[in-house]
């Protein structure tokens, strides 16, 4: 029987990879805010391009700026107290003005004739801005307007439509009472037909009747009005439009594509600071602020977003894993990025001359992601961030989430789940002096086993079976693969120190080069019988080649973590490591020649 009889660094496939280093990007860095946390004007917002001027556009599709995860505190959200159990009173918060100039909004932002519009109402008064004629802009009211209660977004904010409902959703005086902006967001994304519409419409909180103003999240009232469009504009990116793939694209790809959010075409209006502010200093703008700050006159803003076309069956691989993640509730942004970086790197190791095969592996690696992540989010605690992702990307190419065996052994082999006698317990017992690291590769490279066994969570497939015994149904002996494996290695390399060495080394030898040949037995026998020449193989090694072998498995560990450290999970600041690196060398070399030119005149002038 031939044996893989190579250095460990090679040995680690394309699903133990080393933490990548992103490429370059032209996104911000994790330090910056979301929304600005102070009282600035809104005069202070980048001007709008001539080219996207339109009536009350405050902020293009192009000036949004975000942090890399959800700004906001958790308790930010919560009803005021003596406020959990109560509606809003029906009063209405828009005045005549207001309700004017935003059905003129959506005269010219709902398509005409539109086949269905959702309208959630937050005052809970039953009134509709959604106009119901036909006027003189030739346009068409909507086919069907469903009429809800901004009541129906609370609690589990889930909506009781079926995906892909409605061309347009339209909320008005609702996003300041949500208590789970993001999951309410999600279920608009979810409830939208691709390519369509989701209007927000809010006024200032100083305008608010006391009922509604009573019922506003603290989050809402820590901004002023103008804030408060990034406030919104941040409840469509963190819901399902935070970009995964595209956190490895360069920056002109990301600014001419826009391809990355479940979300596209954010925009925010400001109809009461609209076009007069054009060529007024800064000094009159907070002079107009003043003014309509004592100003009778309801304010308006509008934040709209469309929810992204469908990513066909031909985009490239960053495309489709990006959408496959637009939406996933379980994994955060910065989730998302860490996994998608890891896993693009892995799909690029593993098919790295056939772009479909990769564009699909892809595919179906990022859709496993967020079922996933909703088993592995607790473990954060415990698991580096960093490390958490680097294993979700390199078990969803092998995992299954309908599969009952599958996923109950992720939960034991991470401790989720009591650990049982079966396997996953004496295995720890065996392995108890590797690290976290060490054991979550060990994990990966169990659980294709599981594949294809359902819902049967008792079964303990062969092969692993094997690695701690020759017979019997539970615990270890001697016998096993991986306990001869360790014998093994004390006897031929006695001089090692650490009982994790030994471990490590006959763990990444048994996984390797016997776990992948015992794939598939079909009973313990069998998969015994490959474990004994996998250890003839093992005993054939002289002690030099073992040795090797661990130098090489710690040289890769090593390579792994330095780039991990150097990328610190930030595009950006791999970049910047990488540019410092290369000015380092270009001083050094200039030193160098100095030195070599001032040696070659000293060596001429003693002559």
């Amino acid at each position: 029987m031939m044996r893989r009889a190579v250095a460990l660094a090679a040995v680690a496939s394309a699903f133990r990879a080393p933490a990548p280093q992103p490429r370059s990007t032209s996104l911000r860095s994790s330090t910056e805010e979301a929304v600005p946390r102070t009282n600035k004007p809104s005069a202070a917002m980048p001007e709008i391009p001539a080219g996207l001027a339109e009536p009350g556009l405050k902020v293009p599709q192009t000036a949004w700026k975000w942090p890399r995860q959800w700004p906001y505190g958790r308790d930010g959200f919560k009803k005021p107290e003596g406020e959990e159990e109560k509606i809003v009173d029906g009063s209405k918060v828009f005045d005549e003005n207001a309700e004017k100039t935003f059905r003129a909004h959506l005269v010219t932002h709902l398509e005409s004739g539109a086949g269905s519009v959702l309208e959630v109402d937050g005052t809970c008064s039953g009134q509709t801005y959604i106009p119901t004629e036909s006027g003189e802009e030739l346009w068409s009211p909507p086919q069907s307007v469903t009429r809800v209660d901004a009541s129906a977004l609370f609690g589990d904010a889930s909506l009781p439509y079926p995906d892909r409902s409605f061309d347009a959703v339209v909320l008005a005086s609702a996003a300041e009472l949500l208590t789970d902006p993001r999951g309410t967001f999600r279920e608009l994304w979810r409830v939208l037909k691709p390519g369509g519409r989701a209007i927000v419409a809010f006024s200032s909180a100083r305008f608010s009747p006391a009922a509604h103003a009573a019922q506003q999240t603290q989050t809402w009232k820590d901004y002023n009005d103008a804030q408060r469009l990034w406030v919104v504009g941040s409840y469509f990116h963190f819901s399902a439009g935070a970009p995964a793939a595209a956190m490895i694209a360069d920056g002109e790809q990301i600014a001419t594509t826009m391809w990355g959010a479940g979300w596209r075409a954010l925009r925010g209006y400001d109809y009461l600071d609209a076009a007069e502010d054009a060529g007024k200093d800064i000094a009159t703008k907070v002079g107009d602020m003043a003014k309509k700050a004592t100003s009778s006159e309801t304010p308006l803003f509008v934040v709209q977003a469309d929810r992204a076309y469908d990513v066909s069956s031909s985009a490239s691989a960053g495309a489709r894993m990006d959408a496959a993640l637009w939406n996933a509730a379980s994994m955060d942004e910065d989730d998302k990025r860490m996994c998608a970086t890891r896993l693009m790197e892995c799909l690029e190791r593993y098919e790295p001359n056939d772009e479909m095969r990769r564009a699909a592996l892809g595919a179906k690696a990022a859709a496993n992601l967020p079922p996933l992540y909703e088993t592995l989010k607790p473990m954060a605690v415990v698991i580096a961030s960093p490390l958490l992702a680097q294993f979700a990307a390199n078990v969803a190419p092998k995992y299954d989430p309908s599969c009952g065996a599958q996923r109950y052994a992720l939960r034991e082999g991470l401790g989720i789940a009591a650990p049982r006698e079966g396997f996953w317990k004496p295995l720890g017992n065996v392995t108890g002096s590797l690290s976290i690291d060490d054991k979550l590769w060990l994990l990966l490279d169990c659980l294709p086993h599981y594949l294809g066994r359902g819902e049967d969570i008792d079964y303990v497939p062969p092969a692993l079976a094997a690695l701690l015994r020759s017979s019997g149904d539970s615990g270890w002996d001697e016998t096993g693969v991986l306990p001869r494996a360790i014998a093994v290695v004390k006897e031929k390399l006695p001089d090692l120190v650490e009982e994790r060495e030994t471990q490590v080394l006959a763990t990444d030898l048994a996984c390797r080069d016997f776990l992948a040949d015992a794939l598939g037995s079909a009973t313990l026998s069998e998969a015994a019988a490959k474990g004994d020449a996998f250890i003839s193989w093992m005993e054939s090694q002289d002690k030099f080649a073992l040795k090797e072998f661990l130098e090489e498995r710690k040289e890769y560990r090593e390579r792994a973590e330095e780039q991990a450290d150097a990328a610190k999970l930030d595009p950006e600041a791999a970049a910047k490591a990488k540019e410092e690196k290369r000015a380092a060398g270009e001083v050094e070399a200039m030193l160098n020649a100095i030195m070599a030119a001032k040696d070659a005149k000293d060596a001429e002038e003693k002559k």
